[in-house]
Protein backbone atom coordinates (compact mmCIF):
# COMPACT_ATOMS: atom_id res chain seq x y z
CA UNK A 1 0.00 0.00 0.00
CA UNK A 2 1.39 3.41 -0.97
CA UNK A 3 0.38 6.31 1.24
CA UNK A 4 0.58 9.85 -0.10
CA UNK A 5 0.90 12.25 2.82
CA UNK A 6 -0.97 15.55 2.91
CA UNK A 7 0.66 18.51 1.27
CA UNK A 8 2.49 20.99 3.43
CA UNK A 9 0.59 24.06 4.51
CA UNK A 10 3.84 26.03 4.43
CA UNK A 11 7.18 25.83 2.73
CA UNK A 12 10.13 24.49 4.66
CA UNK A 13 12.68 26.94 5.96
CA UNK A 14 16.38 27.62 6.03
CA UNK A 15 18.02 26.81 9.36
CA UNK A 16 20.93 28.54 11.07
CA UNK A 17 23.28 25.77 9.89
CA UNK A 18 21.77 26.09 6.42
CA UNK A 19 22.43 29.84 6.35
CA UNK A 20 26.02 29.28 7.48
CA UNK A 21 26.38 26.61 4.78
CA UNK A 22 25.11 28.90 1.99
CA UNK A 23 27.19 31.85 3.22
CA UNK A 24 30.24 29.59 3.41
CA UNK A 25 29.72 28.60 -0.24
CA UNK A 26 29.36 32.27 -1.17
CA UNK A 27 32.72 33.26 0.38
CA UNK A 28 34.55 30.08 -0.63
CA UNK A 29 34.93 28.56 2.85
CA UNK A 30 32.55 25.70 2.11
CA UNK A 31 32.06 23.24 -0.74
CA UNK A 32 28.67 22.23 -2.10
CA UNK A 33 27.58 18.80 -0.93
CA UNK A 34 26.61 16.36 -3.65
CA UNK A 35 24.05 14.53 -1.49
CA UNK A 36 21.35 15.61 0.91
CA UNK A 37 19.67 13.26 3.36
CA UNK A 38 15.96 13.53 4.12
CA UNK A 39 15.12 12.78 7.74
CA UNK A 40 11.71 12.42 9.38
CA UNK A 41 11.12 13.72 12.90
CA UNK A 42 8.48 13.29 15.60
CA UNK A 43 9.03 16.95 16.50
CA UNK A 44 8.97 19.99 14.24
CA UNK A 45 12.59 21.09 13.77
CA UNK A 46 13.42 24.68 14.66
CA UNK A 47 15.87 26.95 12.86
CA UNK A 48 18.43 26.29 15.62
CA UNK A 49 18.14 22.47 15.80
CA UNK A 50 21.11 20.16 15.40
CA UNK A 51 20.81 16.60 14.15
CA UNK A 52 20.76 15.43 17.77
CA UNK A 53 17.60 17.49 18.39
CA UNK A 54 15.61 15.61 15.76
CA UNK A 55 13.48 12.77 17.03
CA UNK A 56 13.92 10.38 14.11
CA UNK A 57 12.14 7.01 14.09
CA UNK A 58 14.06 4.47 16.19
CA UNK A 59 12.99 1.44 14.11
CA UNK A 60 15.82 -0.77 12.86
CA UNK A 61 14.60 -0.41 9.25
CA UNK A 62 14.59 3.42 9.29
CA UNK A 63 17.37 5.38 7.57
CA UNK A 64 17.59 8.87 6.16
CA UNK A 65 16.76 8.92 2.48
CA UNK A 66 19.73 9.99 0.33
CA UNK A 67 19.19 12.27 -2.65
CA UNK A 68 21.59 13.65 -5.21
CA UNK A 69 21.60 17.43 -4.93
CA UNK A 70 21.78 18.16 -8.67
CA UNK A 71 19.30 15.47 -9.75
CA UNK A 72 16.70 14.99 -7.01
CA UNK A 73 16.23 18.69 -6.12
CA UNK A 74 15.38 21.65 -8.35
CA UNK A 75 15.60 25.40 -7.74
CA UNK A 76 12.87 27.51 -9.32
CA UNK A 77 11.07 30.72 -8.42
CA UNK A 78 12.96 31.35 -5.19
CA UNK A 79 12.36 27.85 -3.86
CA UNK A 80 13.95 24.40 -3.94
CA UNK A 81 11.63 21.44 -4.58
CA UNK A 82 12.06 17.69 -4.63
CA UNK A 83 12.20 16.98 -8.36
CA UNK A 84 11.53 13.25 -7.97
CA UNK A 85 9.21 11.14 -5.85
CA UNK A 86 10.88 10.41 -2.50
CA UNK A 87 9.89 7.05 -0.99
CA UNK A 88 10.62 5.60 2.43
CA UNK A 89 9.86 1.89 2.76
CA UNK A 90 9.08 0.64 6.24
CA UNK A 91 8.79 -3.00 7.29
CA UNK A 92 7.75 -1.94 10.79
CA UNK A 93 5.76 0.89 12.34
CA UNK A 94 7.79 4.10 12.70
CA UNK A 95 5.32 6.07 14.80
CA UNK A 96 4.08 9.60 14.23
CA UNK A 97 6.13 12.24 12.44
CA UNK A 98 5.45 15.97 12.41
CA UNK A 99 8.49 17.35 10.62
CA UNK A 100 11.26 16.73 8.15
CA UNK A 101 14.82 17.93 7.67
CA UNK A 102 17.47 17.92 4.97
CA UNK A 103 20.91 17.17 6.32
CA UNK A 104 24.39 16.87 4.86
CA UNK A 105 25.14 13.42 6.31
CA UNK A 106 23.47 10.00 6.62
CA UNK A 107 24.08 10.17 10.40
CA UNK A 108 24.69 13.23 12.57
CA UNK A 109 25.53 16.16 10.31
CA UNK A 110 23.95 19.58 10.01
CA UNK A 111 20.26 20.38 9.63
CA UNK A 112 20.39 22.65 6.56
CA UNK A 113 16.68 22.95 5.80
CA UNK A 114 13.58 21.82 7.68
CA UNK A 115 9.82 21.85 7.49
CA UNK A 116 6.64 20.47 9.00
CA UNK A 117 3.60 18.57 7.85
CA UNK A 118 0.18 20.24 7.89
CA UNK A 119 -1.09 17.24 9.87
CA UNK A 120 0.97 14.68 11.81
CA UNK A 121 1.57 11.51 9.80
CA UNK A 122 1.36 8.05 11.40
CA UNK A 123 3.90 5.82 9.66
CA UNK A 124 3.00 2.16 9.58
CA UNK A 125 4.64 -0.65 7.65
CA UNK A 126 4.55 0.03 3.92
CA UNK A 127 5.75 2.69 1.51
CA UNK A 128 5.47 6.41 2.22
CA UNK A 129 5.92 8.57 -0.86
CA UNK A 130 6.41 12.31 -0.99
CA UNK A 131 5.45 13.15 -4.58
CA UNK A 132 7.55 15.39 -6.79
CA UNK A 133 7.17 19.00 -5.65
CA UNK A 134 5.61 18.19 -2.25
CA UNK A 135 8.64 19.19 -0.15
CA UNK A 136 9.92 22.69 -0.72
CA UNK A 137 12.14 25.31 0.87
CA UNK A 138 11.44 28.91 -0.09
CA UNK A 139 13.67 31.87 0.63
CA UNK A 140 12.78 35.49 0.91
CA UNK A 141 14.57 38.50 2.34
CA UNK A 142 12.61 39.79 5.29
CA UNK A 143 15.33 41.75 7.08
CA UNK A 144 19.04 42.37 6.82
CA UNK A 145 21.65 44.61 8.35
CA UNK A 146 25.24 45.66 7.81
CA UNK A 147 27.37 45.77 10.92
CA UNK A 148 30.72 47.58 10.68
CA UNK A 149 31.92 45.70 13.75
CA UNK A 150 31.22 42.29 12.20
CA UNK A 151 28.70 41.45 14.90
Amino acid sequence: MTYTPPTLDTFGYLTEDGANYLLGIMVGNESCVDRYYLALSAVVPTVHNSAEDLEEPQAADYARLPGTAAIDWMAYGGAVFNDVDLTFTATSDWGQVRGWALLDSPAGGRVLFAGFFAEPVELVAGAVTYPRGSLAVAMSVMDWAISPEGT
